[in-house]
């Protein structure tokens, strides 16, 4: 028997009235998955008079194959998805090796293949394709395809030699079983009792079904399947259904009798034209004349009927929408599911039923975690969701160490240092500190990768800790200070570390000591054993239960033995090709984590999953446009070309206009799932602000009812973060209203929130309070204060003046810091504030500036012993300038070649670079004779005790000391270069700073933001006794000579010529000098910078600078701003 008939009509009422009047071992009722089983179940349950149900039998076709071979005493056992997927790896990898794969062969060892083949796979077993069907359907193999039956046939012939079935073939097994049961005259297994055999929920069949179906039907005497079909004239909607009662037709044949159930016409419906029906293509039994007759009279659907029947019709009269018919137009995720949640919770706070909502969404991928977060918030209770092993944490973590080898990349290996997962003290005698210094010798060492290459950084940084004047002195690592023992002692931990990753591999002498630079990642086949392995020797299972959380505790323990189980799978699996590690993550991926057993008031479910259960309440989201209906995207191993071609050759597939009928049909049913309410909706905007619109079907839905405005049409704009015209809902939303409601007088908070909220969110509460005083104070017109980097703790203002009184050691770029941002300064030297390095791999050899200032040094050093100490630059000659620029620039490169270039070819095109850029400012210096430069000293140094690299034989150890009007400053810093010069009658000494980059502009020496030209000159004197002339920047580049000097003299268009007011300008550089002495003992450390804040500095996301916020702070007329680069020679 069929009953057939349009939603809500009263089929699964039928159907469960004939269950309850069969004897209980002499009924089964199958439905399409488990939510509509559990719902039946239910429903069961309620309507007993007893309220007891015994053994309902109510099931899955799932459940009913598995039933059938347990009975029968199957001998093939169920593959997991974790051993399919690695079965079909193993296949992939030994046809591919084998070159029988010419489509495919580029792309076997990525992991989408492999996804692809079990997409597609599936879909032929559900069609019930057998190798030969998959052959014939083909014809001449080719391309993808033809490597598609290649896989197909090795799949089925290696589950049969392995005894091994999937789901898809679990049904076959069934079926060929109770084939074999009739055709002997037979019971079947496990149903010799069933008299009653119900199908209700379906809206297809798969082949297998329909002929366990017509199979079972010569056995049980009544067979009851309900179709949900009308003939309304919506053709295009009910192609899916109409497909699937032709099939049941040819299956089950003239036995099969059909009864029609019609849609009950409410009172507010009546009087309106409807489209005629059309006689139905097979004989109809009068409901009257058969069980059927109980549905009569109780077909009665709800106000709501009119959304269903109505969507995709084109040409009815506009109707009414029902009162119990909502749509929200929401800006963001967030604010769409802030309001259904809201929604919720004042229908459960108002009597509703537990289960009796439902959120439904086309799909649930994007979806799920932004559900479970909000309701979580708002306190509605939700099932847990099953998840794979791989997204838990402890799981993350051991795949983390596992795949430290064969490579040991740097990545990997801070990962696990930095894991809440990791113990050092598991690898031996270290502690957190040991592991922080470790992951310092990582980032400071700039490791890369290879096994040798943490033991040389280790050994590096030791020796350089152990070059300090005493023995006891400490190495500082970035935020951490090591002595030359902790280093040592860090590094046996990182030896540890990697003895355990080699451990994980088959074949350890494979870890790379040094992997070729750039080269591929080497594969290293893992022993499936060494996962457990690592478990046990990390103590993960006591890691994990030192949570604070017990829910953590029991989720990740549960995922740790389901990994064990799956691994423990393994010992007597063997595949075709190596297990990789990359194999064996994306296996996991397939073990699912056992779901914890909680409580839910709301079913949340994809649409597909809740087309046979209806509910009081339902919220259906994601109706905007490109998301329900769903997008249909070409197979990439069977597209639409191919099914149509093998549907003629009789092996039909779904094409691309079947499943645009059934997404038709799912929102028809999406909508038919609710009985009192139906709430719709869809973003306006995404949570970037991208525009959004609804989608044709919420289109379709509404457009018969007078569209979205003529519904109850609820808009959420951007940034409304409390609901208009109802109560808060949440924690967060009570606090929000309590305290933007003394802000915003239209948000009209409850008298009583403010105190609410400072007695159940009192943290809460203060966090906001302390955000919006700083907000105010921040934001104000006045002049900077605490809130602004202004210190007023007055043991701190004490210690900035003793340590800021003449004791402190300045060097000219700590003091351009202060002079471009002072906060900045604040952030990088008084609170050793600095971004982590992160190794990188260097596609130059060696730093620019630094090789280019080695070379210098060394030309002036090979001139000075060749033409005599104080020689002319202008008199000497080309062939000394060769000789000298040969010797220094092989010497430079000599050293940079030590170390191996990890791109030889791009460290010649550089060296060419340097090579040109340097002889070309060495030929323009030395056409400058007017000042008769002789140089004199190179790298002259001052209180850089400890510190590498050359150093001219004048340099001294301690400190020079300068007087600025705010008493004495001490200095160090390193001198590029120190000519002795002659210029309009004056005779002194000037030094010369080399520059790569950009040159600082007159405006940045006198504003403080570029000091080492007036600060050096004045160390100069101090330190040689000698008139200093002033100072010049070189640009040392390509083209033409570029200058700008801080000096007696300046250099324009082709000429030299005196400054008078450059004591003038010292002076007022020194007073600016001293201004920012005395800051800095005030404690001033304004968030004012002196030139546009630049988008690169590391502090931007710290001090949250506001270009709005600077102009309110600064006095009018001394907005920063920069000049142009210094005048060109």
């Amino acid at each position: 028997m069929l009953l057939r008939g349009p939603a809500a009509c009263g089929k699964t009422s039928a159907i469960l009235d004939l269950f309850r009047d069969a004897k209980p071992l002499q009924r089964l009722l199958l439905a399409p998955n488990s939510a509509a089983v559990n719902d039946l179940r239910r429903r069961l349950l309620e309507q007993s008079p007893a309220g007891v149900v015994m053994n309902p039998q109510v099931t899955t076709f799932a459940g009913l194959a598995q039933r059938v071979l347990r009975a029968a005493g199957a001998t093939s056992r169920p593959a997991s998805a974790f051993h399919l997927h690695l079965l079909l790896r193993g296949i992939v990898g030994e046809l591919a090796t084998a070159g029988k794969l010419p489509a495919l062969r580029a792309v076997a060892d990525t992991p989408g293949v492999i996804d692809a083949l079990e997409r597609a796979i599936g879909e032929l077993k559900r069609a019930a394709f057998d190798t030969p069907d998959l052959r014939r359907a083909l014809g001449a193999r080719r391309g993808r395809t033809g490597d598609l039956l290649e896989v197909y046939e090795r799949y089925q012939t290696q589950l049969q030699a392995r005894n091994l079935h999937d789901t898809e073939g679990e049904a076959w097994l069934a079926r060929d079983e109770l084939r074999r049961c009739i055709e002997a005259s037979q019971p079947p297994p496990a149903l010799q009792n069933v008299q009653l055999l119900a199908v209700d929920g379906f809206t297809d069949f798969t082949p297998t079904q329909l002929e366990m179906l017509a199979l079972l039907s010569r056995r049980v005497e009544r067979v009851v399947v309900t179709l949900c079909w009308d003939q309304d004239g919506r053709h295009r909607m009910w192609h899916w259904t109409t497909r699937t009662l032709q099939k049941l037709r040819a299956a089950l044949g003239e036995r099969m009798e059909e009864i029609e159930v019609p849609q009950a016409i409410l009172p507010e419906t009546q009087g309106r034209d409807a489209p005629e029906p059309t006689p139905p293509p097979a004989a109809q039994t009068p409901a009257g004349e058969c069980a059927g007759s109980r549905i009569a009279g109780r077909n009665a659907c709800t106000a709501l009927a009119d959304v269903w029947n109505n969507v995709f019709h084109l040409d009815l009269p506009v109707a009414t929408a029902p009162t119990g018919l909502h749509v929200i137009a929401a800006c963001g995720r967030q604010a769409e599911l802030t309001a259904v949640a809201g929604r919720i919770k004042r229908l459960l706070l108002a009597g509703a039923a537990p289960l009796s909502i439902a959120v439904l969404t086309r799909s649930m991928e994007s979806y799920r975690p932004a559900i479970e977060r909000v309701f979580a918030q708002h306190g509605i209770p939700l099932a847990a969701k099953a998840e794979p092993v791989s997204d838990v944490g402890v799981v993350r973590f051991v795949l983390d160490v596992a795949a430290m080898a064969p490579r040991f990349a740097f990545r990997t290996m801070l990962r696990v240092l930095k894991s809440s997962y990791f113990r050092p003290s598991a690898l031996g005698a270290f502690d957190e500190q040991t592991a922080a210094t470790a992951e310092m010798i990582v980032r400071e060492g700039n490791v890369l990768e290879g096994l040798s290459a943490y033991a040389d950084a280790t050994a590096r940084l030791a020796a350089r800790a152990r070059r300090g004047p005493d023995e006891d002195d400490e190495l500082l690592l970035g935020p951490i200070a090591c002595s030359a023992e902790d280093i040592v002692r860090a590094g046996e931990l990182l030896q540890a570390m990697l003895e355990l990753g080699r451990g994980v591999l088959a074949h350890p002498e494979s870890a790379a000591q040094s992997p070729p630079s750039g080269g591929p990642a080497l594969p290293g086949e893992v022993r499936p054993a060494a996962i457990g392995e690592l478990v046990e020797r990390l103590g993960l299972r006591a890691v994990a239960e030192g949570h604070d959380d017990p829910a953590l505790v029991a989720r990740d323990l549960r995922a740790l033995d389901a990994m064990g189980s799956a691994l423990d799978d393994l010992a007597d699996w063997s595949g075709g090709t190596p297990l990789t590690l990359e194999t064996l993550r994306q296996a996991l991926t397939r073990v699912t984590c056992p779901r914890p057993r909680t409580e839910s008031l709301v079913d949340v479910l994809d649409v597909l999953d809740a087309r046979a259960v209806r509910y009081e309440h339902v919220f259906l989201l994601g109706l905007g446009e490109g998301e329900f209906p769903l997008r249909q995207s070409e197979g990439s191993l069977i597209n639409d070309a191919d099914r149509q071609a093998w549907a003629a050759r009789g092996a039909a597939l779904d094409s691309r206009n079947d499943l645009a009928a059934r997404e038709m049909l799912l929102f028809y049913l999406a909508l038919s799932r609710a009985q009192r309410e139906l709430t719709l909706s869809f973003l306006e905007a995404d949570d970037a602000g991208g525009v959004g619109a609804p989608g044709p079907f919420l289109l379709s839905a509404c457009d018969p009812l007078g569209g979205l405005e003529a519904c109850d049409l609820l808009r959420i704009p951007m940034g409304q973060f409390l609901p208009a015209d109802q109560p808060p809902a949440s924690h967060s939303q009570a606090v929000l209203a309590a305290v933007a409601g003394l802000f915003q007088p239209h948000l009209r908070a409850h008298p009583g929130a403010l105190a609410w909220a400072a007695r159940h969110a009192r943290e809460q509460l203060e966090r906001a309070g302390r955000g919006l005083w700083a907000r105010h104070r921040r934001w104000r017109p006045d002049e900077p204060d605490s809130f602004d980097g202004r210190l007023s703790d007055p043991a701190l203002l004490q210690h900035l003046a003793e340590r800021f009184a003449g004791g402190e050691v300045f060097s000219a770029s700590g003091l351009n810091s202060f002079g471009q941002c002072p906060w900045q300064y604040f952030a990088s030297h008084l609170l050793n504030l600095r971004p982590l390095a992160l190794p990188q791999r260097r596609l130059e050899a060696v730093t620019r500036g630094t090789f280019i200032h080695n070379v210098l040094h060394g030309v002036m050093s090979h001139l000075r012993q060749a033409c005599g100490r104080g020689f002319v630059l202008a008199e000497v000659s080309d062939k000394q300038m060769q000789a000298a620029l040969d010797e220094a620039f092989a010497d430079a490169s000599g050293d940079v070649e030590v170390r191996r270039p990890p791109f030889p070819v791009l460290w010649r095109i550089q060296q060419g670079q340097m090579r040109r850029e340097l002889e070309t400012y060495l030929a323009q210096v030395r056409q400058r004779a007017e000042l008769g430069n002789r140089p004199l000293h190179f790298e002259l140094g001052f209180a850089l005790e400890g510190e590498r690299g050359p150093r001219d034989e004048a340099s001294r150890a301690g400190p020079v000391e300068l007087d600025t009007p705010a008493g004495p400053l001490r200095m160090r810093g390193k001198i590029d270069r120190v000519d002795r010069i002659r210029f309009d009658g004056m005779e002194g000494l000037l030094v010369v700073d080399y520059k790569t980059g950009r040159l600082a502009t007159p405006a940045d020496i006198e504003a403080g933001r570029s000091l080492q030209l007036p600060l050096y000159a004045l160390a100069v004197e101090k330190m040689l006794g000698e008139q200093a002339m002033g100072g010049v920047f070189h640009r040392v580049g390509p083209g033409k000579l570029k200058e700008q000097y801080f000096a007696r003299m300046r250099y324009i268009r082709g000429r030299y010529s005196q400054v008078e007011a450059y004591e003038e300008l010292l002076q007022s550089v020194l007073a600016r000098v001293g201004e920012f002495l005395t800051a800095m003992r005030e404690g001033r450390f304004d968030l004012l910078p002196t030139d546009d804040c630049p988008g690169y500095c590391p502090f931007r996301q710290v001090c949250q600078f506001s270009p709005a916020r600077d102009e309110l702070k600064r006095p009018s007329g001394q907005r920063p701003g920069g000049d142009d680069e210094g005048e060109d020679s």
